[in-house]
């Protein structure tokens, strides 16, 4: 988990090394996640950012933006099933879901310290 902040501004950033992404840079064959797997990655990811948030005095109704990303877009219903679980159902921070080829999950989430 790795926090940037500034006075009115944060990023959060939690990256999730999924066991298919640390077998690849073992130089192993890599199997591909499953969507089971996907979703666990971001309960993990989405967890570590909520206690995160909290500790800072901020919470998912604080945040602007979140940024997700998958290796593996066919996982989407998985994911986005597991993201409504930790977001807010009203007003979430606005999100981008792109596919990456690195096999991590990452997930960015960008808030506001105070309200304008």
């Amino acid at each position: 988990l790795k926090v940037l902040e500034s006075a009115q501004h944060m990023q959060i950033i939690a990256s999730v090394e999924t066991a298919a992404a640390a077998a690849a840079a073992g130089g192993a064959a890599a199997e591909p996640l499953t969507a089971a797997e996907t979703a666990a990655a971001l309960r993990a990811a989405l967890t570590a950012i909520t206690e995160s948030l909290s500790g800072l005095g901020l919470s998912w109704q604080t945040s602007l933006f979140v940024h997700l990303y998958l290796s593996d877009m066919g996982h989407f219903g998985a994911a986005n099933a597991e993201y409504c679980k930790h977001l807010p159902q009203v007003n979430p921070p606005s999100r981008a879901c792109v596919q990456v080829t690195t096999g991590s999950m990452i997930v960015q989430q960008q808030a506001l310290r105070t309200q304008c």
